[in-house]
């Protein structure tokens, strides 16, 4: 989830300051989500997908791509 949070969020040209902002969290609280130290709760990841715009599909060959890279 972290590598495409953080392709979005620069594509976008945003920091996380501005996503953590837009989603009412603290910045180090995104930073963790974003690297992957901390899994957003639901109401956080829909407003995620809304401010990053993207949906559910993005995230189905996660699982897949993270067994091959370990």
């Amino acid at each position: 989830m972290r590598a495409i949070l953080k392709k979005k969020r620069i594509n976008m040209k945003l920091t996380q300051s501005q996503v953590a902002e837009q989603i009412g969290i603290k910045r180090e609280h995104y930073t963790k989500i974003e690297l992957g130290d901390s899994n957003p709760s639901l109401p956080v990841y829909l407003k995620l997908k809304e401010v990053l715009e993207f949906e559910d599909k993005d995230f189905e060959n996660v699982d897949e791509d993270m067994q091959h890279a370990g």
